[in-house]
């Protein structure tokens, strides 16, 4: 289960790369190169498409830096995007509108920092604080370059944990929930935090084992509730610490459960 939804990782959910991936399968290498010519293309069409659609030529620049930056913004220590980062003169004014049209296009998906205390319903913060990601998988990591022989030699290393946060973000989305994470002093932080009957869920994303730290910390300011740890590990339950973990690949599985 794990090799397949290493397979989804870089090929993503595109029918043309599903399609391409499963005509060449039987050569993962071969496959891989293929999937990733198919996703330039898809990449490239994106881009063109832009213009298709929005008024000024400014709107159009400011679209494709924004879809271009996903993964660069989510690749450093401080995940926030930071428009200074794509231009020095953005504020995220500069920048609002352009957002907001990728994500009512289902290009990217925006995720609102959450601080200390957490509140139901969760509600979007008027923070400058943000972090966005890309909607489609194969996308994500086509644009981070990975080198596709070298995935398929040794995929674990060569996945860090944004992989799989935004592997996260994408099934969250698909059923309707909107996308926080929470901050905490200490640089302590939860990836995402869903409300499911009114209880909110905090989601620990985690490629290796992780700590517990962020977890004290949030129960430290908020109602104490089962942790969900999405990780490589097996599936089990820590009744001391009150975490269920789950393996990545039965995450779909889960939140339907919630439904």
């Amino acid at each position: 289960m794990i090799d397949i939804f290493n397979d989804y990782l870089f090929v993503g959910g595109m029918p043309e790369a599903v399609n391409t991936f499963i005509k060449y399968k039987d050569n993962k290498v071969n496959a891989y190169l293929k999937v990733s010519n198919k996703l330039a293309e898809i990449y490239s069409d994106y881009l063109n498409d832009m213009e298709l659609y929005q008024a000024s030529a400014e709107s159009i620049m400011k679209s494709r830096l924004i879809f271009r930056n996903i993964y660069s913004q989510l690749n450093k220590k401080n995940k926030n995007f930071k428009p200074t980062q794509i231009n020095e003169n953005y504020k995220n004014r500069d920048i609002f509108t352009p957002i907001e049209w990728l994500i009512a296009a289902n290009v990217i998906n925006k995720s609102y920092l959450l601080k200390e205390y957490v509140t139901t319903p969760l509600i979007e913060s008027s923070d400058s604080m943000y972090r966005l990601y890309l909607a489609d998988m194969g996308l994500f990591t086509y644009q981070s370059g990975l080198n596709a022989k070298t995935f398929v030699l040794n995929k674990y290393n060569a996945l860090s944990g944004i992989y799989y946060e935004n592997y996260i973000s994408i099934e969250l989305v698909a059923r309707n929930y909107n996308l926080f994470y929470w901050k905490g002093k200490r640089n302590s932080e939860l990836e995402f935090l869903i409300n499911s009957g009114g209880v909110v869920i905090p989601i620990d994303c985690k490629k290796n084992k992780g700590s517990l730290n962020s977890i004290a910390e949030y129960r430290m300011h908020n109602k104490k509730s089962t942790v969900l740890k999405v990780s490589n590990n097996h599936y089990g339950y820590d009744e001391k610490n009150d975490i269920l973990t789950i393996p990545y690949y039965y995450l779909a599985f889960y939140l339907n459960s919630l439904n």
